[in-house]
C-alpha cells in the first residue's frame, strides 16, 4: 500500500466513527467520547447502536456466554451487551433491564435520551425521515401466536406461566428480527432498530416501552412517538427489550 492510499484508508476509518477521534496536526489522538458500540447523541448521551442482548457473567477466566434471548432472566448474573446480528433479548421487566445496563457500566435511557436517538437532529417522525417506509423498519411483522399457540393476542394470557411468555414466539421465522437486520432502520446518528422489532423499556418510573415493536408500532403513537406506558416494572412478555445510554467520556 502506497503512504497516499494509507493515509485515506486511515481518514476514512475516523470519519466512519473507527478508531479514536480526529485531532489537530502535531497533537495526540483524543480518546472516543463513546464506546464503539454505541453513538453520541446530541452531543450529550451515549446510546447503544442495537437492541441489547445478554451475557452471562462467568467465573474469572471462563469464557462468558450468550444468555438465551427468549428466557427472563430473574437472578441471573448478566449483563447488557449492543452489537449487530444477533436476536435481541425479550422477556425482560424494566427491573431486570436496568440491572444488566449497570452491569455493563451504563443505565437505562431516560424518555427524552431515547426520543432524542430516535428522531435525530432533524427531529424527523421516522429514524429515516418524516414519512413510514415499508419494509424499512420491522414493524410489520409476522404473528407468532397463532403458530404457536394458536391463538391471538388479544385472547393470549399475560403473567407468569401465561402465553404471552411462551419462549417459543420469539423463534418464528419473520417475527422478530436479528439487529442491524433492517438496515434502513437507522437514525443519522447510526441508532439502528428503535421504531418496531421489539419494545424498549425507558427508565421512566411510571413504566414506559418505546418505538413498538415487529407487530405494532402505531396504535400508541407513530414511529418515534410510540409510547406503552404504565406498565409495572416487573411487567414482561416476548415483545419487551430495552437498549442503554451512559454518559459521555
Amino acid at each position: 500500500m502506497t503512504t497516499r492510499a494509507a493515509a485515506l484508508v486511515a481518514a476514512l476509518s475516523l470519519s466512519s466513527g473507527c478508531g479514536r477521534a480526529a485531532a489537530e496536526p502535531g497533537e495526540a489522538p483524543r480518546p472516543r467520547p463513546c464506546p464503539a458500540e454505541m453513538a453520541l447523541v446530541s452531543g450529550k448521551v451515549c446510546v447503544d447502536r442495537f437492541e441489547a442482548h445478554l451475557e452471562e457473567r462467568a467465573e474469572p477466566g471462563a469464557p462468558s456466554r450468550v444468555w438465551p434471548p427468549n428466557k427472563p432472566p430473574e437472578d441471573a448474573d448478566v449483563r447488557a451487551k449492543s452489537a449487530r446480528n444477533v436476536l435481541p433479548q425479550a422477556y425482560v421487566s424494566q427491573a431486570e433491564a436496568a440491572r444488566a445496563c449497570a452491569a455493563a457500566d451504563k443505565r437505562l435511557c431516560s424518555d427524552d435520551e431515547w426520543l432524542a436517538a430516535c428522531r435525530g437532529a432533524s427531529a424527523t417522525r421516522f429514524p429515516y425521515g418524516q414519512r413510514w417506509r415499508s419494509g424499512a423498519c420491522n414493524d410489520r411483522g409476522k404473528e407468532p401466536l397463532g403458530a404457536v399457540l394458536g391463538a391471538r393476542v388479544s385472547e393470549a394470557t399475560f403473567g407468569p406461566g401465561g402465553g404471552l411468555m411462551d419462549p417459543r414466539l420469539h423463534l418464528v421465522p419473520g417475527a422478530v428480527a436479528r439487529t442491524g437486520r433492517f438496515d434502513r432502520c437507522a437514525s443519522e446518528d447510526g441508532v439502528h432498530d428503535m421504531v418496531g422489532n421489539v419494545h424498549e423499556w425507558t427508565a421512566d418510573p411510571r413504566g414506559t416501552m418505546r418505538g413498538g415493536y415487529y407487530l405494532d408500532a402505531k396504535s400508541l403513537g407513530e414511529g418515534c412517538e410510540y409510547a406503552a406506558g404504565g406498565h409495572d416494572t416487573a411487567y414482561r412478555d416476548y415483545s419487551t427489550g430495552f437498549r442503554c445510554c451512559k454518559g459521555p467520556r
